[in-house]
C-alpha cells in the first residue's frame, strides 16, 4: 500500500497511555475541559490517568464581569452582560439576572442550567422537628436578591444542586442549606437542625458533608441524599409535588484525607447522634 492511501488512525483510536500523558502536561482548566469533550475514549481515558493530575489553578472573577486566569492571566472569559456572580463549583458559575432569575453557566462550553431564584424558598419541617415559625417567615419573605450571600455551591449532578445560604439579617456568615433541581420554582430548604448554621459543604461519593457552628469547631455533619420516587423520569409541565427524604448525623471524630481523592476529606469515626428530615419541593415548568 502507499502512502498516500494510509491514513491516519481516528483520534478515538489513541492508547489511553499515550492520552494520559498528554492530559497530564495541560496546565489550564479550559484546556482540560477541552480535551475531555472530544469523545468518550479520551473522557474515559482521563478518568484511568494516573498519577492523578493536581487541580488547577482557580480563575479570578473580576467586578467589571471578566475572568483571568491566575496566576499567568494569559487566559480570559467574559461573563454576560447585566448578570451579578454569586459563586463558582468546579466549571460551574452562579449567576443571576436584573429580574433576579437565577443559572449556572460553564463559561468553556457554554452550557447552562436554570436554578431557582436565590430569593425563592419553600421549607419543610420534619414532624419530629419543633416548628419555627421566625425562620420560614425569614426565609419565605425574602424579595430582594442583594439581601442573599451565597457561602457555598455544590453542583452534585446535573440533576441536584446544593447550597448553603445566608441573609444579611443574620451577619452573612452562617448558612442553611437548601436544595434543587434544574427547572424547580424554589430552592427546598429544611428547619432540621442539621441543615442550619453551617460554614460549608462538599460533596462526595453520594453524601454531603457540612462543617456546622453548633458542637463546637470540629461539628462535621453527614448527610445523604435519597429521592423517594426513585426514578429519573422527567417532569411534566404541571405542578407536582415530590420529596427529597435527607438522612444525616453528627461525626465527632476527626476526619482524615482520603488518599485516593486529595483535598477531599472523610469521616474517620462513628455518629453519636441521627436524625432525618424530609424536604418537599414543588416543581413547577411552563411549556415555551
Amino acid at each position: 500500500m502507499s502512502q498516500k492511501n494510509q491514513r491516519s488512525p481516528p483520534w478515538s483510536d489513541l492508547t489511553p497511555e499515550l492520552l494520559g500523558m498528554v492530559f497530564l502536561r495541560l496546565p489550564s482548566r479550559p484546556d482540560r475541559v477541552f480535551f475531555t469533550a472530544v469523545c468518550r475514549a479520551w473522557r474515559t481515558a482521563v478518568q484511568q490517568c494516573r498519577p492523578r493530575l493536581p487541580s488547577p489553578m482557580p480563575w479570578l472573577v473580576l467586578p467589571d464581569g471578566s475572568a483571568t486566569s491566575f496566576p499567568c492571566g494569559s487566559e480570559t472569559f467574559h461573563l454576560p452582560d447585566g448578570v451579578r456572580y454569586h459563586n463558582s463549583c468546579g466549571e460551574w458559575l452562579l449567576l443571576s439576572q436584573g429580574d433576579c432569575s437565577c443559572f449556572l453557566m460553564n463559561p468553556f462550553t457554554k452550557a447552562t442550567m436554570l436554578v431557582p431564584k436565590l430569593c425563592s424558598y419553600t421549607t419543610y419541617s420534619d414532624p419530629d422537628t419543633i416548628r419555627d415559625p421566625n425562620f420560614e417567615r425569614m426565609w419565605t419573605n425574602l424579595k430582594d436578591i442583594s439581601e442573599i450571600y451565597v457561602l457555598s455551591l455544590v453542583v452534585c449532578s446535573k440533576r441536584l444542586i446544593a447550597v448553603t445560604v445566608s441573609t444579611k439579617g443574620i451577619g452573612g456568615r452562617i448558612g442553611t442549606l437548601a436544595l434543587c433541581r434544574p427547572g424547580d420554582a424554589a430552592w427546598s430548604m429544611g428547619t432540621n437542625e442539621l441543615c442550619r448554621c453551617l460554614s460549608d459543604i462538599v460533596f462526595f461519593r453520594g453524601k454531603l458533608y457540612a462543617i456546622g457552628f453548633n458542637n463546637g469547631p470540629h461539628d462535621l455533619r453527614a448527610i445523604e441524599i435519597v429521592e423517594e420516587n426513585g426514578n429519573d423520569e422527567p417532569r411534566g409541565a404541571e405542578s407536582t409535588t415530590n420529596r427529597l427524604q435527607l438522612t444525616g448525623e453528627h461525626l465527632q471524630e476527626p476526619v482524615e484525607t482520603d488518599k485516593e481523592d486529595s483535598g477531599t476529606f472523610l469521616p474517620g469515626g462513628a455518629a453519636s447522634s441521627s436524625a432525618a428530615l424530609q424536604l418537599r419541593a414543588e416543581h413547577r415548568r411552563t411549556n415555551k
